[in-house]
């Protein structure tokens, strides 16, 4: 680390730019493509479907949710010590603390610790609410989702449920056991439609009639740029950027990637105020109403249970989930990493798309701090297609089987 830890709330950062990486040679995200769109209009696929509210993303709906909840300067939002920043921003952006509560290795909360946390509170910064999010298109179970909700009553505290990684549009369209049980309700339609922006807040206890945010204002219209990436996307050639498949080739160089602490007392740069007053925008929500979501659902459960196999060769890594449930629609393959010094460097040297949570709030977790470098998110989504899926496969192989 380049700087020593100091007493407080710390923020964990983490920046490969040195590495010099190559450009993955498949999209993380779903981009548009004829095959999963469809000319007649899904009625039941709107944007921002009655009892819903639209966001530029999820991470201003979160804002919403934290602001109604009344979180400010002089409380403290109850948050996953294994989380993305966002996760946080919001609260931070209000004024408020952060306390973070244990994980499971299969990221449940850790139910007793985070009763010892509400019960023994202490000091003038009082827990105002809870955030509990669903990873990777998993649902937390339906009786730790009870359990929380208990508890929040029994506290007075408000639920926050974070269903980015859930494919919901709302009370209208629910996922299996999730989106139903918080005080206020937060989705991403980003990560999972082909679509660049747009976040989501509902509540099954509030009257949004009467709670729109203060600061709220709506798109004027569909932005040029979307267009044209729309444009190229769906009527462009899809390429597979791969390198060489020379072993040799995916050696770790040993570049040194920047790791420091900062004191986490204000929003991370990830996080634009100024995107707080914007809504979707109007190509956004044509495209989810297009969307022929069968198709959608169907390969991303396929993509996840194909990459379930490849797992069973790997000596090197091992998946976060051995079986996926019925119904669920996965947003991101889980996988953890053996060695992550050398296979992290490697995968992405080789082009392979790995998502990561490096930077995040610091914690006496052993789950979060384990997983923080370990875990990488594979790509499971609706537009890959089978040659980048084929190398995906073989290159994982190549790397994590010996």
């Amino acid at each position: 680390m380049n700087q020593a830890p100091t007493p407080g709330l710390r923020r964990l950062r983490f920046d490969a730019s040195p590495c010099n990486f190559p450009r993955a040679a498949v999209p993380m995200l779903a981009q548009p493509e004829l095959a999963c769109l469809q000319w007649q209009v899904n009625p039941r696929l709107a944007m921002s479907p009655w009892g819903t509210e639209s966001f530029k993303r999820g991470r201003y709906a979160l804002h919403e949710a934290m602001r109604r909840s009344g979180l400010g300067p002089g409380t403290a939002l109850l948050a996953p010590s294994y989380h993305c920043l966002t996760m946080l921003d919001p609260a931070l952006r209000l004024g408020a603390a952060i306390k973070l509560f244990p994980v499971n290795a299969n990221l449940t909360p850790d139910i007793g610790a985070l009763k010892n946390i509400v019960h023994h509170q202490h000091g003038d910064q009082r827990i105002q609410a809870l955030l509990i999010p669903h990873y990777f298109g998993i649902a937390q179970s339906l009786e730790n989702m009870l359990e929380l909700k208990q508890i929040c009553l029994d506290a007075k505290i408000s639920l926050i449920e974070d269903c980015a990684h859930i494919l919901t549009l709302g009370p209208q369209h629910p996922a299996p056991d999730a989106g139903i049980h918080g005080d206020w309700i937060v989705s991403s339609p980003y990560k999972f439609f082909p679509i660049t922006e747009g976040g989501l807040l509902w509540s099954s206890q509030h009257d949004h009639a009467n709670a729109s945010s203060e600061t709220h204002t709506p798109s004027t219209g569909p932005r040029w740029r979307e267009i044209l990436v729309l444009w190229q996307h769906i009527f462009g050639i899809k390429t597979l950027r791969t390198r060489s498949t020379n072993r040799a080739d995916f050696l770790p160089n040993f570049s040194q990637a920047h790791e420091w602490e900062e004191a986490c007392d204000s929003a991370s740069p990830y996080y634009k105020p100024n995107d707080e007053l914007t809504q979707e925008s109007i190509l956004a929500s044509r495209l989810i109403r297009h969307t022929n979501i069968q198709a959608l659902q169907a390969r991303r459960r396929e993509n996840f249970i194909n990459w379930l196999e490849v797992c069973k060769t790997l000596r090197q890594a091992t998946p976060l989930h051995t079986e996926l449930p019925a119904g669920t629609i996965p947003y991101m393959f889980p996988l953890l990493l053996k060695d992550f010094k050398t296979h992290f460097d490697t995968l992405k040297r080789a082009g392979l798309p790995l998502g990561r949570w490096d930077n995040m709030v610091d914690s006496n977790c052993p789950t979060a701090k384990h997983y923080r470098m370990s875990l990488v998110h594979l790509p499971c989504h609706q537009s890959i297609s089978k040659s980048q899926w084929t190398w995906m496969a073989s290159t994982l192989r190549q790397i994590l089987e010996k």
